[in-house]
């Protein structure tokens, strides 16, 4: 197989002329066929079945593979990222017999097509419980191309073994084929990379994989793959990425991944489109029920006798609550979102829904830092944060003293905006000498000798009494070269960047989704052929 225009070989696995007989169900055999071929046996198998004519006990063992593969995963496996063509409407006006055999027939023939989506529970069998109609239906066209070009044509090892011994990135072949794998369904390759030690050492920290699971929750966003498949990778059938179950990074990505898609649709198209857009990405199930699970662009729930509609965001952020996907137990999960929140990538209804589910907001006042950024290594120059400040207080979630801890860090336009919010407005109790302690270092840092925050403070009536200020001014160092900060505002800061680094809010945008920087792996590939 070469590459279009000329180039290259790349080295592929030869597909199979006839499908074996007996089907290898190990996942080591299957790791050694590529997505193609496994599509192949599974539709072979399939077709056999429609066809009859099997003695007794060649049923009992097709039926036992079937239920084996259906456990594996393989009525998520698509071949192409085309959707299947669909069968013409059935005249109204003819008999059930005429419309009983049109879908066999329909049905048989995607089953020998290679390039048949996931395979729909059309007929009875153990493992293979029916779907509803909506729920079967084909993926839509991804409007994401498949990072790896030749995907389907390469096979599990290939792939893991390709990513884990990338020469410059590492992380980036692995997220190539983790990206690739959720678009085609492949869970074999997913049960791999989840699996594989060197993978595992790679993706081991909540930093690494957050990009992954962005990816994964863009991607159900925008309805390019089952809700199913989700629940397959973390809960059903050993849940082979159980370890990423502590991250929150799933909240984070679908709430910034709707906002993103919305205004994407209210820019091509205004209102309608938005509202069109929002229903046609419905995420699909490949079960009736469950969270997450087809339908509207929202649904009803009944509580105490009365139907509450939930939006799709907060569908989508239950299907990963039911999941297991853990909430930060500081307030770091809580905060993460006050930050996203802070620079207009979410929507209020991510933070309400968190409060609604018992999530710890953290140390009182550290909420209102994040919300003016002061935790930034260059925090804003002028005041802003208006609206999530006034989402705090909305929420009746009051400043504590830990929220003056980072004003040094704030130019003075928002030192004093901030300061009046904080003290003035909602009257916090404080320390006046630790804050007047806070505004010489600000001072100090700007080089100002007089008229800058410390004057401020005078002018309002919040500095401390002389004698408070002048033993403040000598605990600080203020009349040496260095000031020193107090540990407790120091580690205030520390606390609160960590919070803000173990999941980068670039690691949210999920870029590759927004065409990926392609060609890391086949890059790799080719050069290896």
């Amino acid at each position: 197989m070469t590459a279009e225009g000329g180039g290259t070989a790349l080295a592929v696995v030869a597909p199979l002329s006839q499908p074996e007989s007996s089907l290898p169900l190990s996942a080591h055999e299957r790791a050694g066929l590529s997505l193609r071929e496994r599509c192949r046996l599974r539709d072979s198998l399939i077709a056999r079945e429609l066809a009859g004519g099997q003695a007794p006990e060649q049923l009992l063992e097709s039926l036992h593979a079937r239920t084996l593969l259906r456990d594996q995963g393989s009525h998520f496996w698509r071949a192409s990222l085309q959707p299947a063509p669909q069968p013409p409407a059935a005249d109204p006006a003819a008999p059930d017999t005429a419309t009983t055999t049109t879908t066999t027939t329909t049905t048989a023939a995607a089953a020998h097509s290679p390039t048949s989506g996931p395979v729909a529970a059309s007929a009875s069998g153990p493992g293979f419980a029916r779907v509803s109609a909506s729920a079967a239906a084909p993926l839509a066209a991804p409007l994401t191309p498949s990072p790896i070009r030749y995907f389907t044509d390469l096979t599990p090892d290939q792939l893991v073994g390709a990513a884990v011994s990338h020469a410059s990135d590492k992380l980036g072949a692995l997220r190539e084929v983790f990206a690739a794998a959720l678009l085609h369904g492949d869970t074999d390759t997913l049960a791999l990379l989840a699996s594989h030690p060197l993978a595992k050492h790679e993706l081991g920290r909540p930093a690494r994989y957050a990009p992954l699971l962005a990816d994964l929750a863009v991607l159900l966003v925008r309805g390019e793959i089952d809700s199913g498949l989700v629940d397959w990778m973390f809960k059903s059938h050993g849940g082979a990425f159980g370890s990423w179950l502590g991250s929150d990074a799933p909240y984070m990505a679908v709430a910034v991944a709707e906002r993103e898609e919305a205004r994407q649709a209210a820019k091509e198209g205004g209102a309608a489109g938005a509202a069109a857009a929002r229903a046609a990405r419905v995420p699909r199930s490949s079960s009736g029920g469950g969270a997450g699970g087809g339908g509207g662009g929202s649904r009803g729930s009944s509580l105490g006798g009365s139907t509450v509609h939930r939006s799709r965001l907060v569908e989508l952020l239950e299907l990963f609550h039911v999941l297991g996907f853990a909430f930060a137990e500081d307030g770091g999960t809580f905060l993460r979102a006050m930050d996203l929140l802070s620079r207009d990538m979410v929507d209020e209804e991510l933070l309400d829904w968190l409060l609604a589910e018992d999530c710890c907001t953290g140390p009182a006042g550290w909420a209102h830092v994040v919300a003016v950024r002061l935790h930034e290594p260059t925090p804003p120059a002028v005041f802003g944060g208006h609206s999530a400040l006034a989402y705090l207080e909305r929420r009746k979630l009051a400043p504590g003293p830990d929220a003056l801890a980072l004003t040094h860090r704030a130019s003075r336009d928002v030192f004093e905006g901030f300061v009046s919010y904080v003290v003035v407005q909602h009257r916090c109790p404080h320390s006046p000498a630790q804050l007047y302690q806070l505004a010489v270092a600000g001072d100090r840092a700007d080089q100002l000798a007089g008229g800058g925050r410390a004057a401020w403070l005078t002018q309002q009536g919040l500095a401390p009494g002389w004698c408070s200020m002048l033993k403040g001014l000598q605990l600080c160092g203020c009349f040496g070269a260095h000031i020193e900060l107090d540990p407790e505002v120091v580690g205030v800061h520390a606390r609160i960047q960590k919070q803000m680094d173990l999941i980068p809010a670039k690691a949210l945008n999920a870029p590759g989704l927004r065409g990926y920087a392609q060609g890391l792996l086949d890059r790799a590939l080719l050069q290896g052929a």
